[in-house]
């Protein structure tokens, strides 16, 4: 049975309408689409994805099949949202599953599926996330000289880094805030494989998305990108292009303090190091992916047990981080244990005071990329 990325293809198959399966598959030239009876049959299907000779086709219905199924399980707020902006109707049969929901928005609103799939990209994966604050009252209005400006130096940059100058731009208004998807090029890969009883070797770009959103009502801007290099560069370039003011750049970095991603993706190590003998997350605010931008605040002793036993469902990967409190408990030799709590509100603000252990506690944050500088 073939996976990718974990996918179950027997269950996402088993939630899909064979008619949509079938008009899925009319996207494949003629010649080599599987027949009709692997449109009803997961099995059949199954047999198909899994031929080496098929092996082309089944990475990239593998890959399209992993989106579907990302924007359609815990994400599922996501894809509600989507169908809610853009005025999908629900299916009148009542029965429909989000995964349903979810291949039925790919194969007929590409845009709302664009949409929910960079804020999922947003929310819910463990690529690193910065936070940058803009001055009160910044405009970044999308007018077509400032998005035909930004992707022309984006660009010229990529192509600088050997990474390609392939790269498309998308540009969403979410209830306010401004969306952007960039799907660019990084650097070239070779492999080598077999062709009958020959080795040949294949070079490629891979393809990868990067996520910038603007929010006006707090002048925040968040970027999503894999290193700290690409996520200053999209920084400076939207401050040029669509802020008007690329000295902003230079003051949002001297600003960008914290980050909360390493709590939110699951690196961060609760269990200290040294005299710092453990940590609990004890208060997080959250925004959810939800419809109407709701924000919870969790507050208990241990705000991740809190998740697991009862909150229904809901977890750290529900929405995006906004803000954490941590207790450290402190014991130095032939010392009482102590402990210090505080709050770190990205990207600049927390509650840490001048006290004999701030240096260590600064320190493990800094490990633990917590504290950026």
């Amino acid at each position: 049975m073939p996976r990718f990325r974990g996918l179950n293809f027997a269950r996402f198959i088993a939630a899909v309408p064979p008619d949509l399966i079938a008009r899925f598959f009319e996207r494949i030239p003629t010649d080599d689409r599987p027949n009709a009876w692997a449109t009803l049959n997961p099995d059949a299907l199954l047999a198909y994805l899994s031929d080496s000779a098929n092996a082309e086709h089944a990475a990239l219905i593998g890959e399209t099949f992993q989106r579907i199924s990302d924007i359609s399980g815990a994400a599922a707020p996501v894809l509600f949202r989507a169908c809610e902006r853009y005025d999908i109707a629900a299916d009148p049969s009542g029965e429909e599953t989000p995964t349903a929901l979810g291949f039925r928005v790919f194969l007929e609103h590409p845009e709302a599926f664009e949409f929910a799939w960079a804020r999922y990209l947003l929310y819910g994966t463990g690529a690193k996330l910065s936070t940058f604050p803009f001055p009160r009252g910044t405009q970044a209005a999308p007018d077509a000289e400032a998005l035909a400006g930004f992707r022309l130096a984006l660009a010229g940059w990529l192509s600088d880094q050997a990474k390609g100058v392939q790269c498309r731009l998308q540009c969403f208004n979410d209830n306010g805030d401004l969306v952007l998807l960039v799907q660019r090029g990084t650097y070239v890969q070779t492999v080598s494989f077999w062709e009958g009883d020959e080795l040949r070797i294949q070079s490629f770009r891979p393809a990868v998305e990067d996520v910038i959103v603007f929010e006006p009502e707090t002048a925040l801007l968040r970027v999503k990108a894999a290193y700290p290099a690409e996520r200053e560069k999209y920084l400076r370039l939207f401050a040029a292009h669509f802020a008007g003011d690329p000295a902003l750049a230079d003051e949002a970095i001297a600003t960008e303090l914290f980050s909360l991603a390493p709590i939110q993706d699951g690196t961060f190590n609760y269990r200290g190091a040294g005299p710092i003998v453990g940590i609990e997350l004890v208060k997080a605010r959250l925004k959810l992916f939800g419809a109407v931008a709701t924000v919870i605040e969790v507050k208990s002793a241990d705000v991740l047990d809190s998740f697991r036993r009862d909150l229904g469902g809901l977890s750290l990967q529900s929405g995006l981080l906004l803000m954490a409190r941590f207790k450290f408990r402190i014991k130095w030799m032939n010392e009482r244990e102590t402990s210090v709590t505080f709050e770190i509100d990205p990207p600049g603000r927390t509650d840490l005071t001048e006290h004999r252990h701030l240096a260590l506690i600064l320190g493990y944050l800094e490990q633990q990329g917590v504290k950026l500088r």
